[in-house]
């Protein structure tokens, strides 16, 4: 029914253009161009022939191709003999068949090549659409391969996520700056008078609280008198923190108890962390053995923390014991206070979890995951090497009017038989639940990549290019040392331009000869096909022939 519309509708207008011309409107100018009908059949013909010829590889375009030629041949002649009628009748008129100016009716025999035609065209589409759309189709499918390939060099030139970078802020605006100027000139000073009493009173109730105390009484409970001083002490820390702009601290979730989970984790963010769970927990804190130097709190951190000297293979073993023994005694209600570890054994930006060392899932007790993070726009508190200094940290959080800080307490972790013997699979799954709970992704970095990005930097090295350079990994795979991992690290310093090294360098630094084998080698170690080598691949790839042949000393 719809076709019969169409073609009725076709030769209406067919004839009422034909009565139009035929009353000398568009007579000469269809004289003038008489015949273009065929040549413009004749070209879409043509051209339809052309986009069919680049598809020759989908099916029955053959067939299509020689479909739409046969019915274009068959509507130029139609439209050649329903013109030749035309111009004939056109002929009559001139003679004086018919009055000037009066309506000229078309013959029958006109009408129906007039309607046949039309029809023709019509029912020809569905052989050359398909021929349209394959050109669409090709154009969408090379769109497609253009988009892939520009992923592909994207993703050559993307640089990897860095958990220690520092996420600057870019475009502050006037109101902004005023505000920090009015922060550097009567905030900050107004805060420090503010601190100076209260920091002298924290240290001397928590001095007090400590009094009589050994290194090794981490278990042991306290008495009344220590507990008053000690909560005296944790009303202090809030108070310093609300000094230093947390004036609300958000908290989700709550806080289990010792026997339900006697060690909490975290992911470690900034110099706050610590004072936080002081005040929200009062646990027993797993520290680095430089804490104990510090002046005026160096006794007071021996006291309320478990000491860990990461460059001692002993002290980690001692660590390890000390953890069991406070954890198995708090779960069992023998000490009420629970084991603080902050799995990292680092700091981060806050943007992702790295490694958890398996310190705390070694007893295969019970953990509760805390989820940290601080909301920021400008100012963000993480302590990373890529960032400002404590002083600098210090100095921008006394300027800012407000801080935020958000803690989730997740629910309790029961490890299951299989983590309970694995403590490195207890530590991931625990830190893929922080990690999600936060929406940001994990990484294999650890407190090893912060020493060789912290040396990286000196020797004018972006810390976004060492942060491709996992350690963990490598030495998981190729059994690379950490001595080996910095001697890599200075050598490739000494060789690269920025962090780059290109094949003359290569061969110049490592006195190579510049041949087809040196070539093969260099290009093993591009791996991402960028002409340069940066120190991920320098030392992923000098691992690799090492564990092969056995020798380090292969690029010395």
């Amino acid at each position: 029914m719809l076709s019969f519309k169409i073609l009725r509708f076709a030769s209406v207008r067919s004839a009422s253009a034909a009565k139009n011309k035929l009353h000398g409107r568009r007579f000469e100018s269809f004289n003038k161009n008489n015949g273009r009908d065929i040549q413009f059949f004749r070209s879409n013909s043509t051209s339809l022939r052309s986009k069919n010829a680049i598809n020759e590889n989908r099916e029955g375009c053959n067939w299509n191709e020689k479909k739409t030629d046969q019915i274009f041949t068959k509507s130029s002649a139609f439209s050649s003999h329903f013109q030749w009628e035309q111009q004939r009748n056109d002929t009559e008129s001139e003679k004086g068949s018919e009055s000037e100016g009066k309506e000229v009716e078309i013959s029958p025999k006109s009408r129906f090549y007039s309607i046949f035609g039309t029809g023709t065209l019509i029912a020809s589409a569905p052989f050359f659409l398909p021929a349209i759309h394959s050109e669409e189709e090709k154009k969408k499918r090379e769109r497609m391969e253009e988009e892939k390939r520009i992923q592909r060099e994207n993703k050559l030139k993307e640089i990897p996520f860095n958990p220690f970078s520092y996420d600057r802020a870019f475009g502050i605006s006037v109101l902004q700056k005023l505000e920090y100027i009015f922060g550097v000139l009567f905030l900050a000073p107004f805060r420090v008078l503010l601190l100076a009493p209260t920091i002298s009173l924290l240290l001397l109730t928590s001095k007090i609280a400590v009094l009589g105390l050994k290194d090794s009484d981490h278990g042991v409970k306290l008495s009344w008198w220590r507990r008053f001083m000690w909560f005296q002490s944790r009303l202090l820390v809030r108070l310093t923190l609300f000094i230093l702009g947390f004036y609300y601290v958000r908290t989700v979730g709550k806080l289990a108890k010792s026997n339900e989970a006697p060690i909490i984790v975290s992911n470690h963010i900034s110099f706050i962390d610590p004072l936080l769970y002081f005040y929200q927990a009062f646990p027993c804190s797993v520290a680095k053995a430089e804490v104990g130097h510090t002046p005026f709190l160096g006794d007071v951190m021996k006291a309320l923390c478990i000491m860990v000297d990461r460059s001692s293979k002993n002290s980690r073993e001692n660590t390890l014991e000390a953890i069991a023994t406070v954890a198995k005694r708090s779960y069992t209600n023998e000490f009420d206070r629970q084991v603080l570890i902050f799995p990292e054994g680092t700091t981060t930006n806050g943007n992702g979890v790295i490694a958890f060392k398996a310190g705390a899932f070694h007893p295969g007790l019970p953990v509760q995951p805390i989820a940290l993070k601080y909301p920021h726009g400008h100012f963000n508190p993480a302590w990373v090497p890529a960032g400002p200094g404590l002083r600098g940290l210090i100095l921008r959080m006394l300027c800012q009017f407000s801080n935020s800080v958000e803690i989730h307490f997740l629910d309790v972790y029961e490890p299951n038989e299989k983590e309970k013997k694995d403590p490195i699979l207890y530590g991931k799954n625990v830190r893929a639940r922080i990690a999600r709970e936060l929406g940001v992704p994990t990484t294999e970095h650890s407190y090893e990549d912060v020493i060789l990005m912290t040396l990286a930097m000196k020797e004018h090295i972006s810390s976004d290019e060492m942060a491709a350079f996992e350690f963990n990994k490598v030495r998981d795979l190729y059994h690379l040392d950490f001595a080996e991992a910095k001697t890599l690290l200075g050598r490739f310093a000494k060789m690269s331009r920025n962090g780059q090294m290109d094949y003359e360098g290569f061969c110049k630094n490592l006195k190579l000869p510049q041949c087809e084998l040196t070539e093969q080698l260099f290009s093993v170690l591009d791996s991402d096909g960028k002409q340069t080598i940066d120190f991920r691949e320098f030392a992923t790839g000098l691992s690799i022939i090492s564990h092969n042949t056995g020798v380090f000393t292969v690029a010395f």
